[in-house]
């Protein structure tokens, strides 16, 4: 039989020596351990176990989801501190950012506020603007949903534009009946329904007025490097 001996290196703070200076040391430990195990657990200590098990990698992930759901919270409140105008700028221009509107100069146009008809803002995808998007623009407060009615006025302003593309964008959310509707428009009718989060997730991917912080680089082996490598 091979056995083989492992050395750990263990640190012992004042409170534990205090212990060993116990006539009882032994049975001490022995019923503080057992207390120990029996006891349940408090969120906090669940919380540490659960970090324990992670891997680095995993937790950095994790701490940067954090910050993108923090910057994603900045973002809202900052757009819902512009004016409803410059909220129809800021959709048509992230719009754009996305790709929509292809190699079309100026291929966004927000209209014009007194008779828009329904429309906030509209997107060429060609060079004749036989194609176009439009686009509802609504900033509302966070707990202002938008509800099935102001969908089926969009749809109905699609119509008299002879429009089968719309994009309905929100700061806040919507009701269930309003995506229920859009999701069984039939099929002469394309409507895409964004709300705050995805609003806030979109400036961020797109690199909408936003600046680059820090740059991290991880690094692993090449493992394929080092199993090609030989001695000289």
């Amino acid at each position: 039989m091979h056995c083989e001996i492992i050395w750990f290196d263990i640190q012992i703070n004042d409170a534990g020596r205090l212990v060993l200076q116990r006539e009882d040391a032994q049975t001490y430990l022995y019923k503080a351990h057992t207390k120990r195990k029996s006891k349940p657990l408090t969120v906090d200590e669940s919380a540490d176990i659960e970090a324990e098990d992670k891997t680095p990698l995993q937790l950095f992930s994790e701490s940067f989801d954090e910050i993108k759901k923090s910057i994603y919270d900045e973002i809202l409140e900052t757009v819902l501190r512009k004016s409803p105008r410059e909220f129809e700028h800021l959709v048509v221009s992230l719009l754009e950012r996305m790709g929509y509107g292809g190699q079309v100069k100026n291929a966004g146009e927000v209209t014009q506020a007194s008779n828009d008809g329904g429309i906030d803002g509209i997107i060429k995808e060609d060079l004749l603007g036989l194609g176009r998007i439009h686009i509802q623009a609504k900033r509302y407060d966070i707990g202002n949903t938008v509800g099935r009615d102001e969908i089926q006025k969009f749809v109905g302003a699609l119509a008299v534009a002879q429009s089968n593309k719309g994009i309905f964008i929100t700061t806040s959310s919507y009701t269930k009946g309003a995506q229920e509707y859009a999701n069984n428009l039939n099929g002469t009718t394309a409507l895409v329904l964004i709300d705050g989060q995805q609003l806030a997730q979109y400036i961020y991917d797109f690199n909408l007025g936003m600046q680059v912080e820090k740059v991290i680089e991880i690094k692993k082996l090449d493992s394929e490097f080092w199993d090609l490598m030989q001695d000289a």
